[in-house]
Parts: C-alpha cells; sequence; structure tokens
C-alpha cells in the first residue's frame, strides 16, 4: 500500500506551470519560541513535559510560522528531541478564534506547503471565524526530514524504476535498486529517527502541538491518510476532542492485501470511468480514436515491453526526460484522482499515439511525486514509505509478496500487480514496524463526521461505511460522484462540514451530497 496524495487541486496547478514549456535538517527560519513555566502532569508519556510558547514570524506575507519541539521518543525522553514545523493562517475576524489543525494527507505529504498554496479551496466563513493550522508531521518537509533521495535526479531515476517486474532478471534489479534506496536512507536519516516515525508518534505531536496552542480541546480535519492520523488521535486522546472530521476515511483493521486489492479495484473502478467519459467526449475521443480502453492497453503493453518516449519539460524540471512504463502509470494514476484530471490523462495519451511526445504523463507523474517549483523534490516518497513500513506489517517473505502478486495481477490488470510491488521497500527496511491492523473504537469521543464518497479510487467509499461502524460515536456523509475526497468538490459537503465545526451540528443519518 502507498497512500500518497494531496488535493488534485493543487496538482492540476503545479502542473500548468511545470508543462509551460509548450506554452542534513531544514528548519523554518526563526528561533523556537521561548518555553512557559506550566508543566503537564503526564504528556502524552513524558512526564514534566514543557509547554512551549510559539514564537511565530511572517512567512509566505500572509501567513505565520514557527517551530516547535517535541520528544523524538516518546519511550525514551533521553534521546532529546526534534522540531516540527507549523504554519497558520489567522481568523479574518482578528484575534481569539478557535483553532483547527488540518492534516492533507500522504504520508509524507508537507501540511506547510499544502496550507500557503491552497488555503483559498477553503470556504470563507470558515476562514473568517477560525486559525487553520496545518503543520510538516516529523520525518515530513521541514520537520526532521527523512533523507533518502537526495537529489532530483535520484527521484527521477527511482520514480522510472519498473513498477511490475516479470522475470527474474527484472525482479533482481527491482530488488537491487530498492536495497539502494533503503541504504541511502540509511546513510542520511537517523535510526533513531526512523525508529520513532510512526503515525502514532505523529499523533503524540499533535496532541502536545494543542497543548503548545492552549486549545483545551481539539478540532481536527483530516484527508486521506490525515483520516487514519485522526482515528488513532480518537484512540488515544478521546476526551481532548471538540470537534473532528475525517474525509476519504482509511480502514484500520485491513491487512496489506486487503488494502492493496481495494485500492486496485477502487483505481480500475476509475480507470473505466476515464474511458467512458473519452469515449463520449468528443475532445478526448479524438486523441484516442481506436477507443480509450483498447489505445491505454495498447500504449502500455508497448511500455511494459521496453517502450519509451520523450517528455519535454522546462529544463530544470529534468529537460527531455525519458518516459517509460513506469512515470505512464504514475502519471495515470496521478490523473485518476479527481475527474478534472481525465482531460489532461486523454491529452497525454494521446500526445503519446500522435507525437511520441510523453510531456503530460511526466508532468502528472513528477507532480504527483512532489516536484516542487524550483525543480527539486520534497522528500514526501521518502518520508511515504519510511512511515508505511513504520505503521504496519508488509508481506512476510518475497515468495509471499510475489503470490500476492499473482493473485491481485491477474484480477486488476491495470494495477493489481504494481500496488502489490510497491510494499517491496518494507521487505527490507532496517527498522521493524511498531504498528498493525486492528478494529477502531474510540470510546469517549464526541461524535466524529466521517465523509466518504462513493467514486473514491484511493480510500473506497466501503472504508468510510466501516469505519463507521467500528467507532462506538460516528455519523457518515456520503458524497455521491468520482474522485477522490468530498470537501473540496462538493459544497454540500463543505456546508455540512463547516456547520459542524461552527456550531456542533451534525448532518442526519444517511444524509448524502453531490
Amino acid at each position: 500500500m502507498q497512500f500518497l496524495k494531496k488535493t488534485t487541486l493543487r496538482l492540476t496547478v503545479s502542473l500548468l506551470v511545470l508543462l509551460s514549456v509548450t506554452a542534513g535538517m531544514v528548519s523554518v527560519a526563526g528561533a523556537v519560541g521561548g518555553q512557559s513555566h506550566l508543566k503537564s502532569k503526564t504528556a502524552m508519556g513524558v512526564a514534566h513535559y514543557v509547554i512551549t510558547t510559539p514564537n511565530w514570524h511572517k512567512c509566505d506575507k500572509q501567513f505565520l510560522c514557527t517551530d516547535l519541539p517535541v520528544p523524538l521518543s516518546y519511550s525514551n525522553p533521553g534521546l532529546g528531541s526534534i522540531k516540527i514545523s507549523v504554519v497558520e493562517y489567522q481568523a479574518l475576524n482578528g484575534p481569539g478564534a478557535p483553532d483547527i489543525f488540518i492534516n492533507p494527507g500522504g504520508p509524507g505529504v508537507s501540511g506547510v506547503q499544502f496550507l500557503e498554496a491552497d488555503y483559498k479551496q477553503f470556504p470563507l466563513s470558515l476562514r473568517k471565524s477560525f486559525n487553520l493550522i496545518s503543520w510538516d508531521p516529523r520525518g515530513v518537509g521541514q520537520s526532521d526530514p527523512v533523507s533518502c533521495l537526495t537529489t532530483a535526479q535520484q527521484t527521477r531515476s527511482f520514480l522510472a524504476v519498473n513498477p511490475d517486474p516479470s522475470t527474474k532478471k527484472e525482479i533482481n534489479q527491482e530488488i537491487q535498486s530498492i536495497k539502494g534506496f533503503v541504504a541511502d536512507c540509511v546513510k542520511h536519516t537517523s535510526k533513531a529517527l526512523l525508529e520513532n516515525i510512526s503515525t502514532s508518534n505523529d499523533v503524540r505531536d499533535l496532541n502536545l502541538l494543542r497543548m503548545d496552542f492552549r486549545q483545551a480541546k481539539l478540532n481536527y480535519l483530516g484527508f486521506s491518510y490525515g483520516t487514519y492520523l485522526g482515528e488513532l488521535y480518537a484512540q488515544m486522546f478521546p476526551h481532548t476532542i471538540r470537534a473532528m472530521t475525517l474525509d476519504g476515511v482509511f480502514d484500520p483493521d485491513l491487512s496489506t492485501l486487503q488494502l492493496d486489492a481495494a485500492q486496485a479495484a477502487g483505481f480500475e473502478s476509475e480507470l473505466n470511468g476515464f474511458f467512458k467519459y473519452c469515449d463520449k467526449n468528443s475532445t478526448c475521443s479524438q486523441g484516442l480514436p481506436g477507443g480509450a480502453a483498447s489505445q491505454f492497453r495498447q500504449i502500455m503493453k508497448q511500455f511494459k515491453n521496453g517502450s519509451t518516449v520523450v517528455g519535454q519539460l522546462l529544463s530544470k524540471y529534468g529537460g527531455n526526460v525519458t518516459v517509460n512504463y513506469a512515470i505512464a502509470l504514475l502519471g495515470t494514476i496521478a490523473a485518476l484522482y479527481s475527474p478534472k484530471t481525465w482531460p489532461l490523462l486523454g491529452v497525454g495519451l494521446g500526445d503519446i499515439i500522435s507525437n511520441g511526445n510523453g510531456q503530460v504523463l511526466a508532468g502528472l507523474a513528477y507532480s504527483y511525486a512532489g516536484l516542487q517549483l524550483n525543480g527539486n523534490f520534497s522528500n514526501q516518497y521518502s518520508a511515504n514509505i519510511a512511515i508505511n513500513c513504520a505503521d504496519r506489517p508488509s508481506f512476510g517473505s518475497l515468495s509471499q509478496l510475489e503470490k500476492s502478486v499473482q493473485k491481485l495481477g491477474s484480477k486488476y490488470q491495470d494495477f493489481g500487480a504494481s500496488v502489490v510491488w510497491g510494499n517491496l521497500e518494507c521487505l527490507y527496511w532496517p527498522v521493524k514496524h511498531q504498528g498493525s491492523p486492528g478494529v477502531i473504537h474510540a470510546p469517549g469521543t464526541p461524535t466524529i463526521l466521517l465523509v466518504g464518497s462513493t467514486g473514491d479510487p484511493a480510500t473506497p467509499y466501503q472504508w468510510a461505511k466501516s469505519v463507521a461502524n467500528q467507532l462506538d460515536n460516528a455519523v457518515l456523509l456520503t458524497r455521491v460522484g468520482n474522485g477522490h475526497l468530498g470537501y473540496f468538490v462538493s459544497t454540500c459537503v463543505q456546508g455540512y462540514v463547516d456547520n459542524y465545526f461552527a456550531n456542533l451540528q451534525l448532518p442526519k443519518k444517511n444524509t448524502t451530497c453531490h
């Protein structure tokens, strides 16, 4: 399983800039704030944790930024602390507004970059009444980042590794590539951080941030992987929650194979949705005149047999890059997160057929993988792998993984095999996983608002229904429609969510939005 997603809205903006050719530890500047003399009796297992007063400074024109310390290890405070990078968009109504903590997903996606880029995607009513706060979780972005792929070229090379090796030679090449990646992680990242990077530790960090900001109760809005963080928070700290909304719900009770199967099925379904859209859309069908499904599979078969095309990008994004099966498949997956990017997928596939030009698919793939405007990549791929490997057991052996590849590959022809191969890093990961699948009950919480979309490929709707049954106190709001997440594409969903945060009023049972 490789959860990896920010909102598709931002992916599209980054891509438009990227394609304009056709038309150690990093910390936020500024010192950590001074400490107050308030002490927590048992602050998340760390006795006498000293609450920190944030020392805010202006950043990116209209935001406030700060770094706040948290223990590197909650079980061994003697290992010292790391810094968590935090950003705030202040409520337009002025001082004294409550906070909403927002996690955009991932794992590995920078909450700081997300909020700075996408704050206007939140309705004005919410921005008036609440301070919007996000952060880079430990190991991500500017919060003591995991470092495995240290150059843009390394990242591009890693993204081009065959996602579905079939011959013994290809499998051995894949294994050597993965072992090299893992060795680089160990070389450039402290083992202590890798041992303490699980989502449960991020949950503890969030609770300390809540106390640092003097919030008696937490308001939390989590998207995609951020719903898993919210679920664990609810389980660990149920009595510190005021309101919690989880959109694109993750089911924590599934095994790795079950998660992979559900996501493979979800993306197969979304791909079929794209085919139907393309065949009915005059512009898209003109680029794929032989039928979208037939031509897509013809293209992918050629790529899988070793064919490549050139993607012409700006020089700072790699210039003329080689687009192979791995890049084409990743670009396809990126486009399937939202129907808004289906037209781009159609253009990209049509360009390959007509002009042998892989520019659009390369742009989609690189944007999805965290390409920045300066031409470098964020560390989200490295952090994604490190956190996933920490959070749950992978397959027990290479032979077990290969059997699962055959099982899902035969059932889901386009994505089944590759999604299982995506677990290979964890087989060679140097640190034992800390988390395991399990039902989430979270007794003692207020009612949690869950949002599930019926055509969500990355977090299937069934997961939202399952978690609604698992939690002791939850209500499910259903969005009928394709695409990952509901909040950013449905004013109906936004209305219910924002009213919940403002007035603690929940939608009635079985409420649906479009």
